[in-house]
């Protein structure tokens, strides 16, 4: 990408006829674009962490002992994701001359998408990159599932692999990781977080049966193998909701269908006294 310096985008900004411009002399508008490109790149990282978690899992995991150690989990996870060119793609932004005049007269309000928002840092990324091995690693075809672990933990991420990583997440880092799985591919189904916990629990207890442990190598090849067998699970736990929602309706209804009778009973004894 070619690089361009403040002076070329303040001549891209000079003023055009019925168009807005930035107000103030050459280094006032020079000092205006480097504060407005800071922003946009200080913007730009803290969806990256808003996204990958940063902001609510520091101060909301609530099964370590200490906050302290907490963050330190987290940054380590996150540091190590961000370092692997091969597990995170970095791209330079590319700003253009349209955005940053806009950015810099009429500052806007950042929308993020939830659905695209992970609680495991760049859970997305090594989700991806499982994927892809899955269908192009010819290792990984044919054999049991344990073989399928142990395959999927020793193939190289640039200079680490998945087995490295099986030494840095603790077991509830691993629950997070599946969590995010399942609202990947199953919360147009399961909207509430507990329906999508008990589907987590049910996934993280086949991964523990079948594989032997609970690690994202044994998560994703539980999600790859039993993939049918978890949407079935998936259906039953929506139905389940479903029914008892409706079961508590018609439960208060016959409550008050009682209560009634009895007051109508109580109103005709008293008549007949």
């Amino acid at each position: 990408m070619q690089q361009r310096s403040v002076e070329d985008i303040l001549l891209d900004l000079a003023p055009q006829s019925d168009a807005k411009e930035i107000e103030g002399s050459f280094f006032e508008k020079h000092q205006n674009i480097l504060d407005t490109l800071s922003i946009l790149a200080f913007v730009n990282v803290l969806l990256i962490i808003y996204q990958n978690g940063g902001l609510k899992v520091v101060s909301n995991f609530k099964y370590f002992k200490s906050k302290e150690k907490n963050n330190q989990e987290y940054q380590q996870l996150f540091e190590r994701a961000l370092r692997n060119s091969e597990l995170v793609t970095m791209e330079i932004p590319n700003i253009t001359t349209n955005q940053l005049l806009l950015a810099a007269i009429e500052p806007q309000l950042y929308v993020v998408q939830t659905r695209s928002r992970s609680l495991f840092p760049f859970s997305h990324c090594l989700h991806k990159w499982c994927q892809q091995q899955f269908s192009s690693n010819k290792d990984l075809v044919g054999f049991r599932i344990t073989h399928y672990v142990v395959t999927l933990e020793q193939i190289p991420i640039a200079n680490d692999c998945l087995k490295k990583w099986e030494n840095v997440c603790s077991e509830k880092a691993n629950r997070i990781y599946a969590m995010d799985l399942v609202q990947m591919y199953f919360s147009w189904c399961l909207r509430t977080y507990k329906q999508q916990r008990i589907l987590r629990d049910i996934i993280v207890a086949m991964a523990q049966l079948s594989c032997g442990k609970t690690s994202i190598a044994a998560i994703e090849v539980t999600m790859h193998c039993f993939r049918r067998t978890i949407t079935h699970y998936m259906r039953m736990i929506a139905t389940y909701f479903v029914f008892h929602k409706e079961l508590k309706y018609v439960y208060a209804y016959n409550k008050e269908e009682e209560e009634r009778r009895k007051e109508k009973k109580k109103g005709i004894l008293m008549q007949m006294g």
